[in-house]
């Protein structure tokens, strides 16, 4: 399925009414204080993010820093001023923007991304152990986070670039994980729960 035809819609389609939609978002762009701009917030409400939908219903305020919470603020007003209706809003969870993510950044990491290997590729290779750590309660997190939806729901969930990457490739088949994935500014991906809970991700 080629990225740019993907929408929430299609996804819905495929999946079912059963299916329950989370659209993982990385976080505006920032000022020097960690707030997104206030050009960023204007623009994200005006015109929406990449393959938004007014069919979101629920929200999550992704990482709860300021600019996470920002762009999802941008995002649900947005969505409401397009005919559509936030039924919850969930609590941020610290993961999706841990500070603990920068400890795999480091040494021969940062060296091999300076170098053109993309993150997860360099953390995968070079940071095994504290990837061990971190993915797993990375992982739990986005599971979390279905539970909380109902059949039918569809969540936005606002992280940063890093950590959506990681997303991917935690639960990309084996032959689709793509080790060159490259986010432009507030891109996303989509994961699909069946009904047999089972998560799809999709760009």
């Amino acid at each position: 399925m080629e990225e740019k035809s993907v929408t929430l819609e299609i996804l819905r389609a495929q999946y079912g009414v059963m299916a329950k939609i989370c659209h993982h978002v990385r976080h505006g762009l920032k000022t020097p204080d960690n707030h997104i701009t206030p050009e960023c917030f204007a623009g994200i409400e005006a015109n929406g993010l990449p393959r938004l939908s007014p069919a979101i219903t629920v929200l999550h305020w992704g990482s709860a820093l300021a600019r996470t919470y920002e762009t999802a603020e941008a995002a649900r007003l947005w969505i409401e001023n397009n005919g559509g209706t936030i039924r919850e809003v969930l609590a941020g969870d610290p993961i999706l923007g841990s500070t603990e993510i920068f400890e795999m950044f480091s040494g021969d990491v940062m060296t091999a991304i300076k170098g053109g290997m993309k993150n997860y590729e360099a953390v995968k290779t070079y940071a095994t152990d504290a990837l061990a750590k971190w993915a797993p309660r990375l992982e739990q997190t986005c599971c979390d986070i279905f539970d909380e939806l109902e059949p039918g729901d569809n969540c936005l969930v606002v992280s940063h670039s890093p950590t959506v990457e990681f997303i991917f490739n935690l639960f990309a088949q084996p032959d689709e994980v793509d080790d060159k994935m490259m986010l432009k500014e507030l891109e996303g991906i989509f994961l699909v729960q069946t009904e047999d809970g089972k998560i799809i991700v999709h760009r």
